[in-house]
C-alpha cells in the first residue's frame, strides 16, 4: 500500500535426505537474522526430540505383573537379556557417536566401549567395561538397591513396592528433573521389574561366570504415576557382570539399554537425552566398586 515495500514474512525450504544417501552439508547463513532464526529453529526441534525421549516407549509391550505368572516373568526377564547379550549383532560405535556427560567434561578414554544393535524393530545400546573388582563384590553392590544413589546422581528414590523373593523384587525408580545445555527435562519414575541372578552351580566351574541384573517395565495397578513425575517404560535392560579367566580380582561389566535408532542419534549429539550420562554412570560405579 501506498507504493513502499516491506517485509511482513519469510519462508524456508527443508530438503532431508535419507539416511542411506550422503549426508547435507550444514546450512551457512550470512545474515545475522537468519542464523538466530535457524538457531531457534534447532532448538525447537532438540525439544521435540526430548519430547519423544519422555514418551513411553512400546507400551504395547509391557505386560501387567501377575503373582500367578510370576515365575515366567522372572524367566523371560532375564533371558531377554542373556539374549541380547549373547547376540553376535553388536557393532562398536565410532568415537565420535559416544554418549558425552550432562554438566561433566568428557571421561577419560577407554572407560567404556560403546556398542549399538538393532533386532526386530528395536535398537539397543552397550556400554563395556573392565572393572577393577571382583564379580561378585560388583553383584553384590548393584543387586543392594540402597547403593543406587552412589551410582546414578538422579536418583531419588529406589525403593522395592513389591517383594517376590531374595533375587526378585517389583521397584519404583524416581529420577530428579534436570536441566541439559539449557532444557529442562522433567523428573521421571518406572515401575520395573528387577531380577537378579549368581552364577548356576554348573557355571561356577567356567572360566567366564556371569551374574545378572535385569530391569523391564511391568504394569501395577495400585502403582499410578506420580504427580510431577512423567511415568517411563522400558523392555529389557540391566547388567551382564562376567568373571576373567583364571582372575578373580578383576570382571567385565556390560550395560544393556534399551532405546530407539532416533533417539540414539540425539542422545550421541552435542544435546544429551536423560540416558546420555551412561559413561557418567560407570565413572562413578567403577570409583565406588574398586576402593579398597
Amino acid at each position: 500500500m501506498g507504493g513502499k515495500e516491506r517485509l511482513i514474512t519469510r519462508a524456508y525450504m527443508f530438503f532431508k535426505l535419507r539416511e542411506d544417501e550422503i549426508p547435507a552439508l550444514p546450512i551457512q547463513c550470512s545474515d545475522p537474522e537468519e542464523t538466530r532464526l535457524r538457531g531457534e529453529a534447532v532448538g525447537r526441534q532438540r525439544i521435540r526430540l526430548m519430547r519423544q525421549q519422555l514418551q513411553v516407549l512400546y507400551a504395547h509391550n509391557v505386560e501387567q505383573y501377575d503373582a500367578s505368572k510370576a515365575k515366567l516373568m522372572i524367566y523371560t526377564n532375564i533371558a531377554e537379556l542373556l539374549t541380547l547379550y549373547s547376540s553376535t549383532a553388536w557393532e562398536t560405535a565410532k568415537d565420535s557417536r559416544r554418549p558425552k556427560i550432562a554438566g561433566q567434561p568428557p571421561p577419560d578414554a577407554g572407560i567404556a566401549t560403546l556398542r549399538t544393535c538393532s533386532m526386530e524393530g528395536q535398537f539397543f545400546v552397550q556400554l563395556v567395561a573392565d572393572v577393577a573388582a571382583p564379580p561378585s563384590k560388583v553383584f553384590s553392590f548393584l543387586h543392594n538397591v540402597e547403593t543406587r544413589p552412589l551410582y546414578d546422581p538422579l536418583c531419588e528414590a529406589f525403593e522395592p513396592v513389591e517383594r517376590i523373593d531374595h533375587n526378585n523384587v517389583i521397584v519404583h525408580l524416581k529420577r530428579a528433573a534436570t536441566t541439559v545445555a539449557g532444557m529442562a527435562i522433567p523428573a521421571v519414575d518406572f515401575i520395573l521389574l528387577r531380577s537378579s541372578r549368581t552364577p548356576t552351580l554348573a557355571e561356577r566351574f567356567d572360566d567366564r561366570r556371569r551374574w545378572i541384573i535385569a530391569h523391564r517395565s511391568v504394569l501395577l495397578e495400585r502403582e499410578v504415576p506420580n504427580e510431577g513425575y512423567v511415568r517411563q517404560q522400558t523392555l529389557s535392560s540391566g547388567f551382564v557382570i562376567s568373571s576373567h579367566p583364571g582372575d578373580d580380582k578383576n570382571c567385565t561389566v556390560t550395560y544393556i539399554l534399551n532405546t530407539s535408532d532416533q533417539i540414539f542419534k540425539y542422545i550421541s549429539g552435542d544435546v544429551i537425552g536423560a540416558s546420555g550420562e551412561l559413561e557418567g554412570i560407570f565413572h562413578l560405579l567403577k570409583k565406588q566398586v574398586e576402593s579398597p
